[in-house]
């Protein structure tokens, strides 16, 4: 039987499609890849535990086994299905609540620092609130959630995803339609070298172990080496 609350993760599988574009194109695919990967550890340790089930939103539609096996048992895999990313999490919500869920709150896997206590957050505020959103810094967001009463396909459609607009764009459309939404604290995401410089400035929480790991002993200065590395050798 489906608990109440459903927290939806999405994941990218790093095996089949490629993860952080512009990071890559910084520090090179590798490296990106092996801090995107100690992120989604990071976001499956802390949001496993709690009073909700969570599932692993697949991509590629067809690496949900081979999700499975890289990030092992415990939540439930589902492939992400649309043909954008307003179509996959338009769906992710329609799915969950098609499975009995009364509250859903969706996150990304590359947010350091979006752990259990900011979800606990988000589910809380759905207890007085239509939607919950989680604003990131680039002007996009890590965080939506909704009551499936006040549910809002209309939410993902016609936006121009990765611009500067998503979450303007987004609020607007919720107060249209009379969604009352609370807000969270803002966070960064780490798309570009100079995101990742500043996460790696910050202390704990900021930042889970996996991720810590990846950055100690190397710091800042071995991020900028592992950047000028890269492009001497593009």
């Amino acid at each position: 039987m489906a608990r109440d609350r459903c927290l939806l993760l999405m994941v990218r599988h790093p095996g089949f499609v490629p993860v952080k574009s512009r990071l890559a194109a910084a520090i090179g695919p590798d490296a990106a890849r092996s801090l995107y990967e100690a992120m989604v550890s990071d976001a499956l340790r802390s949001l496993l535990p709690g009073d909700h089930d969570l599932v692993v939103l697949c991509d590629p539609p067809g690496a949900g086994e081979a999700t499975a096996r890289w990030l092992g048992p415990g939540p439930l895999y589902r492939p992400q299905r649309g043909r954008d990313l307003g179509e996959r999490m338009a769906s992710a919500f329609a799915e969950a609540f098609e499975a009995g869920h009364r509250q859903a709150v969706l996150v990304g896997s590359d947010i350091p620092g979006v752990d259990g206590t900011l979800a606990g957050q988000a589910f809380t505020g759905l207890d007085s609130r239509d939607a919950v959103l989680g604003p990131a810094r680039d002007g996009g967001y890590y965080l939506i959630g909704f009551n499936r009463n006040a549910f809002l396909p209309e939410a993902f459609r016609d936006i121009a995803w990765g611009s500067s607009g998503v979450r303007e764009r987004t609020l607007e459309t919720l107060e249209r339609h009379g969604r009352r939404v609370l807000l969270l604290e803002e966070r960064r995401d780490v798309d570009t070298a100079e995101d990742l410089e500043e996460i790696a400035a910050q202390p704990p929480p900021a930042t889970g172990p996996a991720v810590r790991t990846w950055l100690s002993p190397k710091g800042v200065r071995f991020i900028f080496a592992m950047q000028q590395n890269y492009d001497n050798n593009d």
